[in-house]
């Protein structure tokens, strides 16, 4: 076989065509504000936007150093301020959502679970798209996700709009602390069932924090890590009834067949000690008002399987026979740690959450 003879010369040559040839294609988006050179613009009348230490860096759902913030209702008066102010940034290029639909962002606020959360795409010429979202948790960073599936690769500035639809009045119910804006995949996922184990991948195990839990996240069990649980930590300053629905607002995908006579539900919980009493509530995700109660509590440190038996109701809940006669299909649940106590700093792992038969 005759040697090719490629002088140095010809391989640096290669080497830069290769990598320095144009290729159509923008980097996939990814903003963490680390090294300052992200420049955030205020947007209408009433928000200002800046770049500023992390408020909570503790619990490892966000170990920035910096982090964007959003101040709505900094205008003099009520008239100074717009329903819609909040801050933007001109990114370098186009979006493309041909492969990577969605754009994340890990969000902390102090505004109430569910607040509308508005991103929005521009361009400078008037034209725009823009998904609607809300927040599952108060007083801790989670991960937000909008789907843009479907729009056209014609925009390079994203606009934050956060609570929009309502004028902001300068508090901390009006500020927000955002980062890691990332360009992903869309996630094809299922609603969840009874019984929950958290293994599989193709369901969709998003929870809504409420009253200042932190965000529920899926992660390794603490004691097995080919397990897969979910880790929620009740930081100092949570409410007394902070706790998450098991799910999406949706909850289940089936009802849970309760009744007089089948009333009971098991959820496997890592505690940090004994003694810690555990709220376990349905309801049906259409009408909160048709609910049920009932509690446990932890009797070690580290794991246990804790059996909830809704006919011995919570005192002063409605009792299971009353809320089944009233039209109870639960098909949501939503579980309390350390109910009725303010948040300690403790951090729990739940997994296993079965109906008993």
């Amino acid at each position: 076989m005759k040697k090719n003879n490629i002088q140095p010369l010809t391989i640096v040559t290669l080497f830069c065509m290769i990598f320095l040839m144009p290729s159509g294609f923008a980097q996939p988006l990814s903003i963490n504000f680390e090294g300052n050179n992200s420049i955030l613009i205020d947007y209408d009348d009433g928000g200002v936007g800046s770049i500023v230490n992390n408020p909570l860096r503790e619990g490892g759902a966000n170990l920035s150093a910096k982090v964007g913030k959003i101040v709505r209702g900094t205008g003099v008066t009520i008239e100074d301020n717009d329903a819609w102010a909040g801050s933007k940034l001109v990114l370098d290029d186009k979006l493309n959502f041909e492969e990577l639909k969605c754009i994340t962002m890990k969000i902390y606020t102090m505004a109430a679970e569910g607040t509308k959360l508005t991103l929005k795409l521009e361009n400078g010429t008037g034209t725009f798209e823009q998904k609607d979202t809300y927040t599952r948790a108060e007083g801790a960073w989670q991960t937000i996700l909008w789907d843009f599936t479907g729009t056209a690769p014609d925009f390079n500035e994203l606009v934050f709009m956060f609570d929009r639809d309502n004028v902001g009045d300068g508090s901390e119910q009006s500020t927000f602390y955002f980062d890691d804006i990332r360009h992903v995949a869309k996630k094809f996922q299922f609603q969840i069932d009874l019984p929950v184990t958290f293994d599989e991948s193709r369901y969709d195990y998003t929870m809504v924090s409420f009253e200042g839990l932190g965000e529920a996240l899926r992660t390794e069990d603490p004691e097995d890590p080919y397990n897969k649980v979910i880790k929620v930590k009740k930081p100092f300053g949570a409410g007394e009834y902070a706790g998450l629905h098991i799910g999406t607002r949706e909850g289940f995908a089936s009802t849970i067949p309760l009744s007089m006579t089948n009333s009971r539900m098991s959820v496997r919980i890592y505690a940090p000690f004994s003694g810690i009493p555990i709220n376990l509530k349905v309801e049906n995700s259409d009408n909160p008002t048709l609910s049920c109660e009932t509690m446990g509590i932890t009797t070690t440190q580290g794991w246990q399987t804790i059996i909830f038996d809704f006919s011995n109701e919570r005192p002063g809940t409605q009792p299971l026979e009353n809320a089944l006669n009233n039209g109870l299909k639960a098909n949501l649940a939503a579980l309390f740690f350390d109910f009725g106590n303010p948040g300690r700093g403790e951090t729990f792992y739940f997994d296993d959450v079965k109906f008993i038969e």
